[in-house]
């Protein structure tokens, strides 16, 4: 759609419309089968968008360990892995 915009010579090309806008105001206003139509005619479809933000349930650590549960000779400093 922006790329066919900028096709036309009677429109004033300083005036461009992003495809973020473009996507975001097909998911808004159209409802029912007019938005299922429209959706399926998009390149990307993003039928369910997470929110930014949103922390991602693969990228939590588990079972991880806290610096105040290290090993006692970590605190000599003698093998150079042990400097931070």
């Amino acid at each position: 759609i922006a790329k066919r915009l900028k096709t036309f010579p009677d429109l004033d090309q300083t005036m461009n419309v992003s495809h973020t806008t473009i996507y975001s105001t097909i998911r808004a206003l159209p409802k029912g089968e007019l938005k299922k139509d429209l959706l399926s005619c998009l390149r990307h479809e993003n039928k369910k968008r997470k929110a930014n933000g949103e922390p991602k349930k693969d990228s939590i650590l588990q079972d991880i360990k806290t610096i105040h549960e290290r090993p006692a000779e970590v605190q000599e400093r003698k093998i150079p892995g042990h400097w931070e």
